[in-house]
């Protein structure tokens, strides 16, 4: 894939709603530049993988594990980790909310 350049370069925030069973996100080819969730019970831990594809089964792009109330922030390194079948949260455990940042790939 080629690098993105900076006349291509639109990020975008993708929500993450309350969610508790693995959820499609993006049905496209992105970057994923970053994320930012929180665990949303307030009372139980979150186990959630961003995994590249619609279903869950893709290549794992980062893995997030979240105590009660806790929340994370993080973006990916260099320009970016390349999905090329968008990206899905697959829930483990517990419920997260939040937003993934994305550039569209042209």
């Amino acid at each position: 894939m080629e690098p993105v350049t900076e006349q291509q370069w639109e990020q975008v925030t993708v929500t993450v709603p309350v969610i508790a069973a693995t959820t499609n996100i993006v049905g496209r080819a992105v970057w994923v530049t970053g994320f930012s969730l929180r665990e949303s019970t307030g009372a139980a831990t979150a186990d959630v993988d961003l995994v590249a594809g619609a279903d869950g089964n893709g290549d794992t792009l980062a893995v997030v594990t979240l105590a009660a109330r806790e929340s994370v922030r993080d973006v990916m390194p260099g320009q970016g980790v390349y999905s090329n079948d968008g990206v899905t949260v697959k829930v483990n455990a517990g419920s997260v909310r939040g937003c993934v940042y994305v550039v569209y790939a042209s």
